[in-house]
């Protein structure tokens, strides 16, 4: 064990010199302690805002289930159920369906194009 701090001393007087001295490094640390943490203390909220504004982005047309089907996943479809499609990512869909609290959900994209009037993006 090494209980020398030379190394980091003679890196931190390094620092200090090409910044104009010792005040302004210390000034400069906390400044940028202050920005990194406001940033990081208002991150949950611009994330949360960019998810509400990409999901606004998305299509708000409304489909409409045809026939009663379970996913894989569990989620029950009955006739006359209606959802909003998220996303879609080759064969799984994002899908919001209409007055569950479980929102949202993983639906395989042939059993919504079997089920429903969803036909794809």
């Amino acid at each position: 064990m090494n209980l020398s701090n030379l190394g980091e001393y003679q890196n931190m007087t390094t620092r200090s010199k090409m910044v104009g001295g010792p005040i302004i490094y210390q000034g400069l640390l906390v400044g940028a302690g202050i920005i990194i943490g406001t940033a990081g203390s208002k991150l949950p909220k611009w994330v949360s805002k960019w998810k509400k504004t990409k999901r606004r982005e998305h299509n708000n047309e409304i489909y409409k289930v045809k026939s009663y089907a379970v996913s894989n996943e569990g989620l029950q479809f009955s006739e006359g159920d209606t959802f909003r499609v998220l996303q879609r990512d080759k064969d799984a869909v994002l899908i919001e369906k209409t007055d569950d609290p479980d929102q949202p959900h993983f639906v395989d994209y042939e059993l919504l194009k079997q089920i429903s009037d969803y036909c794809g993006d």
